[in-house]
């Protein structure tokens, strides 16, 4: 059988792995990732061109949880295969909210850790993992090679653990051909921090402040979640869910179960500003500097619904993602200079991964025994130190591949064989970018734009008016008026040394590197020029 990673490899998120069972093909997870630099931009999915030539091929989509680097990029998957895709109850409930923006309506069965389905003419077992949204799994497919062990998102906690250890070994005493492990935490050592721990330090944390607690935490992690309010009620505190990803993650949770908290915790926010400041703890959205999000929005005090005083408290129950750190940090320190208390974890323990360290992936290699290792999630230098791991760990068969390889797995090894067509699709507001408008965007943010506006006598293309010259993002044109005419009287003493202009075409493009000429000439600058033609009337 084959593996082709359509994402997820040497990079971190838009996880996707197409699964090849003699020509029938699963596909394993479909997210997104976010850009660092936004430049109009949404989101960032894989290319799925490859896959779509095949989509006679595919006999479903197989989701390991609910967080966006799993699901994101199903909309812009889904609908083009029209298969059946299975996924655990979380993951299903945001799956269908999505969906139904969309206007789509998907086959979406639900998959349960321990109940065994075929797909493709294999049999596939869910296992139960720790991490940081609930309903997460790893999958077991048996196939004519042997069993494959995927990982899924994991973590493997000491204390009141969800991870199928106990099927784990099982699992590898019966022989396990290949694992596939989750590498993002692999540069760290020993293990991540139980999530009761966590829960310990935020209601210590809390209740020691005297004024409004908010806390900004990823929305997905329900677990932390369901934390805060129990240190809340603890603590005498009412709860206020603030940011649309958290209003709707807690209320998915409430639907699924997970959050059965009283209704009197809880207060609307058009109310929470009116509950005296010690009694109030907000869960917000926002920690990795978005200036839209909740979190931004009150550290420049416009948010709506609440405004925060001197010896309230921010919490950063979040890691910073990597890219977003001058954000975040400028962010935090508006909120220190409004004398605003700042925690984060580098000050208390107040938050864990939802990844499996160097400690846990070992033990996971231990448990199954895996014949061959291939590393998956994460940057190549995470997926180069996670090969080593297993190495150590006396695995006999070791593969390192990145997007579009193609990995063979036989009864006797594990081998690249091949290369397909991969690649990211960027998107801004349901719209694919293009590499050349990506660059003009890029160009336009970096040096700005100067225009240079024409109006031509078309029977004797000759100028009626003197050239008018207008900027954005490159000068202030208030204070720099006079370069600006000598600018515009440039552009028509270029213009007027040809005295037979072939054609308005041709006359724009000398306008424009006229105008792009004297702007690095006086400015030492070259900003994107362009030039617009009219025709006198």
């Amino acid at each position: 059988m084959r593996f082709v990673p359509l994402g997820g490899l040497g990079e971190i998120g838009m996880n996707c792995m197409v699964l090849d069972f003699d020509g029938r093909l699963l596909v394993l997870d479909c997210g997104v990732t976010f850009p660092a630099r936004t430049t109009g931009l949404d989101v960032i999915h894989p290319d799925f061109g490859w896959l779509l030539d095949r989509r006679d091929q595919v006999d479903a989509i197989i989701i390991t949880h609910g967080h966006e680097d799993h699901i994101g990029g199903l909309p812009y998957l889904a609908p083009a295969l029209n298969k059946p895709m299975y996924a655990p109850r979380y993951a299903r409930e945001l799956i269908t909210r999505r969906f139904e923006e969309h206007k789509y309506v998907p086959q979406l069965l639900e998959m349960n850790a321990g109940q065994s389905f075929g797909v493709a003419g294999i049999e596939i077992e869910p296992f139960e993992v720790d991490h940081s949204i609930p309903d997460s799994l790893g999958l077991i497919f048996r196939t004519p090679v042997g069993q494959i062990v995927h990982s899924g998102d994991f973590k493997i906690e000491t204390e009141s653990s969800r991870f199928a250890r106990e099927r784990l070994q099982r699992a590898g005493e019966e022989g396990v051909a290949m694992l596939l492990s989750d590498s993002t935490n692999v540069m760290r050592e020993g293990r991540t921090k139980n999530e009761d721990t966590i829960e310990e330090a935020l209601s210590a944390v809390i209740a020691k402040q005297p004024g409004r607690v908010v806390v900004g935490s990823f929305a997905s992690n329900v677990r932390r979640m369901t934390a805060l309010l129990r240190a809340a009620e603890e603590n005498g505190r009412r709860v206020c869910f603030l940011g649309r990803s958290v209003e709707r993650h807690g209320e998915i949770a409430r639907r699924c179960g997970i959050i059965n908290a009283k209704r009197q915790l809880f207060v609307d926010k058009e109310v929470a500003q009116r509950l005296p400041r010690n009694q109030l703890l907000v869960i917000a959205t926002g920690t990795q500097g978005e200036p839209t999000a909740t979190l931004g929005r009150l550290a420049r005090d416009d948010n709506r619904y609440l405004s925060l005083d001197e010896d309230d408290t921010i919490i950063f129950s979040s890691r910073i993602i990597p890219g977003c750190e001058r954000a975040v940090f400028d962010m935090m320190n508006v909120f220190a200079e409004r004398g605003i208390e700042v925690i984060d974890r580098r000050d208390a323990d107040v938050h864990a991964s939802g990844h499996a360290c160097r400690e846990e992936q070992a033990e996971l290699i231990a448990l199954t025994q895996p014949r061959a290792f291939l590393p998956v999630h994460g940057t190549h230098r995470h997926l180069t130190m996670h090969a080593d791991l297993a190495e150590d760990e006396g695995v006999p068969q070791v593969a390192l591949a990145k997007n579009g390889d193609i990995v063979e797995l036989t009864r006797e090894d594990i081998a690249l064989v091949g290369q397909v067509h991969s690649g990211r699709v960027y998107i801004s507001r349901g719209m694919e970018i293009d590499a050349a408008t990506r660059r003009d965007r890029r160009l336009l943010g970096e040096l700005g734009v100067a225009t240079v506006a024409l109006v031509v006598d078309k029977q004797s293309m000759k100028l009626t008016r003197s050239p008018t010259i207008s900027t954005k993002g490159v000068l202030n044109e208030a204070d720099h008026a006079e370069l600006l005419r000598d600018g515009e009287r440039f552009v028509a003493k270029e213009l007027a040394r040809f005295a037979e202009q072939d054609d308005l075409a041709t006359m724009r493009d000398r306008a424009r590197r006229s105008l792009s000429r004297y702007l690095v000439r006086t400015l030492n600058r070259k900003p994107m020029t362009m030039a617009i033609v009219l025709e006198a009337s």
